[in-house]
């Protein structure tokens, strides 16, 4: 497998989508979980020293990503979180880390409102 770093823009969407529908209290710390399970599992597997999130409070607070948030698509949240989910394989990141569960309610989260045809 491989993993890469997920753009700064795609984590704070998926954090403020989560935040958006109540999935968690704050977009910014969702971002700051999100990317720490990134950095995890580049870690895992590369042994990388881990990239902080620069900026996640100001474009976690822009009124821009909340209404990105909640106007993107289920479909395309789903999609994100697969491609997300998928560089947090690495090493044991996927079962046990707080930003893969969050990644997994964001899922079944925007699964479920696809199904009720939202």
């Amino acid at each position: 497998m491989s993993a890469y770093l997920m753009t700064t823009e795609e984590t704070v969407l998926l954090a403020a989508y989560a935040a958006h529908h109540n999935l968690t209290p704050s977009a910014s710390r969702a971002a700051t979980t999100l990317r720490a399970a990134n950095n995890a599992a580049l870690a895992a597997r590369y042994g990388d020293k881990p990239v902080p999130l620069k900026g996640v409070r100001a474009l976690a607070a822009n009124p821009a990503t909340a209404e990105a948030a909640q106007y993107t698509s289920h479909d395309r949240i789903h999609r994100l979180v697969q491609i997300f989910g998928y560089q947090c394989c690495e090493g044991d990141v996927w079962e046990t880390h707080k930003g893969a569960a969050l990644l997994r309610k964001i899922q079944k989260h925007a699964a479920d409102a696809m199904r009720q045809g939202e």
